[in-house]
């Protein structure tokens, strides 16, 4: 290398010029990062957002096609085996049989001379026979005898029915306008109905054998059905029903029927069949009624 020869500067790489490089020589670095911080935390919300909006819509999208879809599938009505309902049953010491309607109390005290309950709402009693020690019912302030017999008694507020199934009953009503009770009480027969309330007196009638059934009818099982096999149906009401009933064909068999029917009232049961589940009955030779499809 001569002496007139230019020296060859050596390389030298110069640092890249940022935003921070301005910022670091005016002081003001600080503010910037803060600044930029807030951007980039907007940024990411943004981005946030834009992916739960995307989810938002496919989860709309999967339910508008679950719904919508013909594909999609819902659970069938669980087939239930009939259910028999009937009032509670109480049996006393002394061997007697009490159904209690619903919502209805009784209280009993038995003595060496004495059977005695308090009765508040409607019970029908079946009673055991004891001479020695008669059964006394007290409701509403009225007093039903009896030694061996079956009746019902009804106390709402201050009337009290009674009616006699079986036997014979006495009752201690109050005198009118008087609390205490008659000093030779009533005598009622099996079939009879009485009506006692305070100032008045005594109403004893003889309805006939359907009223009476009408206001026993409380006391009837009740056969519910919850899309029960009509075949099950059948099986259940014949344990119930002195009317048997029978299936033409096997297939009706498979019919799940919904409702409620008493279980001494075939009719009630055909009709039901008959107006949700084209469902007839035929009488047969027997007595008995076989069901049938409406053709």
């Amino acid at each position: 290398m001569t002496m007139n020869e230019p020296r060859e500067k050596p390389l030298r790489v110069e640092p890249q010029e940022s935003a921070l490089d301005w910022a670091h020589a005016t002081g003001a670095t600080a503010p910037l990062l803060k600044e930029l911080q807030v951007r980039s935390e907007r940024r990411h919300r943004r981005r946030r957002s834009a992916w739960v909006g995307a989810a938002v819509a496919l989860v709309a999208v999967g339910l508008f096609w679950n719904i919508r879809s013909p594909l999609s599938s819902v659970a069938p009505h669980e087939s239930k085996p009939g259910l028999v309902l009937q009032p509670a049953q109480r049996h006393l010491p002394d061997g007697t049989v009490v159904d209690l309607r619903e919502g209805s109390e009784l209280t009993s005290v038995f003595s060496n001379s004495e059977r005695s309950v308090v009765l508040s709402g409607e019970a029908h009693f079946s009673v055991a026979k004891d001479a020695a020690r008669p059964f006394v019912v007290r409701a509403g302030g009225v007093a039903v005898r009896a030694v061996g017999t079956a009746f019902n008694v009804k106390v709402v507020r201050t009337v009290v029915t009674v009616t006699v199934t079986e036997g014979v009953v006495s009752l201690a009503a109050p005198l009118p306008g008087s609390e205490d009770v008659t000093a030779s009480p009533t005598l009622l027969e099996a079939g009879q109905h009485a009506v006692l309330a305070p100032a008045i007196p005594v109403d004893i009638t003889t309805p006939a054998a359907g009223s009476v059934a009408a206001l026993l009818a409380w006391r009837v099982p009740r056969l519910e059905f919850s899309a029960t096999p009509l075949r099950e149906a059948v099986e259940l009401f014949n344990r119930h029903s002195s009317t048997r009933l029978a299936i033409a064909e096997a297939s009706l068999g498979s019919i799940q029927v919904s409702g409620i029917v008493r279980a001494d009232n075939p009719r009630a049961l055909v009709e039901l069949l008959s107006a949700n589940y084209d469902v007839v009955a035929h009488a047969a030779a027997d007595g008995s009624l076989v069901l049938a499809r409406t053709r």
